[in-house]
């Protein structure tokens, strides 16, 4: 795979009769680590305007997704796990629950693609079911 790619992020969250969905396409950075894949990234989405850059983090188990900017937290994906982890807002942290129903990583010499599932809790309390699909084209 080329060091420099197109990321493309989709997101869809399920709440109790609604439907959320968010789609950020970027140019990134991508490289191969200690038998890690590594994708970084800036996500323009936020409406206010801000920036925030992220790493993605790949192994064929598990991805990690460090956000630094506007936002601040970090999110692990690995099936049939739940991790906790704090997220940074202006009004103070709130506690991020995330248990990994499905994970399915494909890398190839050309790109990548991941696809996550997973239950999203917010201060011990669950408020949706999520989808996130993540492609890597390094052509």
């Amino acid at each position: 795979m080329k060091k420099e790619v197109l990321v493309s992020v989709s997101g869809l969250q399920y709440d109790v009769g609604s439907e959320d969905s968010i789609e950020v396409v970027s140019p990134g950075k991508y490289y191969l680590k200690n038998g890690k894949h590594y994708v970084i990234y800036n996500d323009d989405s936020a409406n206010d305007g801000d920036s925030v850059r992220v790493r993605l983090i790949v192994t064929e188990n598990r991805v990690d997704m460090d956000m630094a900017g506007a936002r601040n937290t970090g999110m692990t994906f690995e099936k049939g796990r739940n991790h906790v982890s704090m997220y940074g807002t202006e009004y103070g942290n709130v506690r991020l629950g995330i248990y990994t129903s499905y994970l399915h990583v494909d890398v190839r010499e050309d790109g990548m693609y991941i696809c996550i599932k997973y239950a999203l809790e917010i201060n011990y309390e669950k408020v949706s079911d999520c989808k996130i699909v993540i492609r890597v084209d390094g052509k």
